[in-house]
C-alpha cells in the first residue's frame, strides 16, 4: 500500500472515531501532517470526495441509522453529530435521502444500498488501481437469459467458489455456453431487498428453445449504470457506485417489476457491473448503447 493511501485512511479513520465531535478538516489534515490545501486535494483524488462531503454523509448515514432503531428525539440526534440545530440537520437529511428525518423514521426503509458505509483500505485500492474506470451510463434493450439460479443466504459469502460451481453445471447443461458472455443477476422477490436469489447464465436468443432444467431471467429495458471491476472487488465497485458516483452524477438506483437489483457481465478481463437508475434532470452524463458495455 503507498504512503498518501495510508495517510488519507487515517484521515478517514480520524472522521470515523469523531463523528459524534464538531471536529474540522483543518484538525484532519494536522493529525496526518498534511498542510490543507494539500489534504483537500488529496482527499478528493483518493477517496473521489471531499472531506467534508465525506464526513457529513457518514454523519447522516450512521444518524439515519439510530432513527430507525431507537425512540430518541430527533433534535437530540441533530445535536449528537453535530448539526447546530433540527433544521439544518433536516435540510442535509433531505438533501441526501430525499425525505424527512420524521419520514424516514416513519417508513424504516432498507438501508443496504442508501446508507454510505465506511470507506475500507480496499475501497481506496480499488477506486486508486490502474484497472478503475470511472462508471457510465446505458440504454437497455430487454434480453432473456437461460441459466440456473439459487438463493443468496449470506450476501456475497463464499460466492467465487458457489458461482465456478453453478458455471460447471451450467456448462453440462449448454454446449455453447462458452461462446457467449456469462451473466450474473442478483434479484428479489419483494421492495424491501432482503429475500434476494442469484442466477447465472447466458444469452437466449430469439427462437432458441428453452433447456430442460433451466430457467430464463429476463433484463428489462431502461437505463443502466455499468462500472467495470476485477472478480475479488465486486464489494468496492458496488460501494462506489451506489454511494460516490450516482450522487455525483444525480442518480439513483431503482427496480424493475421483479426489484432487479443488479447484473454483472463476464469477460476475459473482468466483470461489468449493471445497476438499473432513475436519471435525475440535473443529471449531465449522455446515455450510451448497451452493446458498447460488453
Amino acid at each position: 500500500m503507498n504512503e498518501p493511501l495510508e495517510s488519507i485512511y487515517d484521515a478517514i479513520e480520524f472522521f470515523e472515531d469523531h463523528l459524534y465531535e464538531n471536529v474540522t478538516v483543518a484538525q484532519t489534515a494536522d493529525f496526518i501532517g498534511y498542510s490543507l490545501f494539500h489534504f483537500i486535494r488529496m482527499f478528493n483524488r483518493i477517496v473521489h470526495h471531499t472531506p467534508y462531503d465525506y464526513l457529513i454523509r457518514r454523519r447522516l448515514s450512521e444518524s439515519a441509522r439510530i432513527l430507525t432503531n431507537s425512540h430518541r428525539r430527533i433534535t437530540d440526534i441533530a445535536q449528537d453529530f453535530c448539526f447546530q440545530n433540527q433544521e439544518s440537520y433536516s435540510r442535509a437529511f433531505k438533501r441526501m435521502f430525499d425525505m424527512q428525518p420524521s419520514q424516514w423514521r416513519e417508513e424504516a426503509p432498507s438501508e443496504e444500498f442508501v446508507l454510505m458505509p465506511k470507506i475500507t483500505l480496499a475501497d481506496l485500492a480499488f477506486r486508486n488501481s490502474d484497472f478503475f474506470r470511472s462508471p457510465e451510463l446505458f440504454i437497455w434493450s430487454e434480453t432473456r437469459y437461460q441459466g440456473l439460479m439459487t438463493k443468496i443466504i449470506e450476501d456475497k459469502n463464499g460466492l467465487q467458489e458457489w458461482e465456478n460451481s453453478l458455471a460447471a453445471d451450467l456448462k453440462n447443461c449448454l454446449s455453447d455456453v462458452s461462446a457467449s458472455p456469462q451473466v450474473t443477476i442478483t434479484f428479489s422477490v419483494n421492495s424491501d431487498w432482503r429475500n434476494r436469489y442469484e442466477f447465472i447464465g447466458i444469452e437466449k436468443h430469439k427462437n432458441q428453445r428453452q433447456t430442460l432444467n433451466l430457467v430464463e431471467r429476463i433484463v428489462p429495458a431502461g437505463n443502466y449504470a455499468g462500472i467495470f471491476y476485477p472478480v475479488d472487488f465486486f464489494k468496492e465497485a458496488r460501494t462506489y457506485l451506489f454511494f460516490t458516483w450516482f450522487p455525483a452524477v444525480c442518480c439513483r438506483a431503482t427496480c424493475h417489476e421483479f426489484f432487479l437489483l443488479s447484473f454483472s457481465v463476464l469477460s476475459s478481463q473482468g466483470r461489468q457491473l449493471f445497476v438499473p437508475v432513475v436519471i435525475s434532470e440535473k443529471s449531465n452524463i449522455r446515455l450510451k448503447d448497451s452493446r458498447a458495455a460488453i
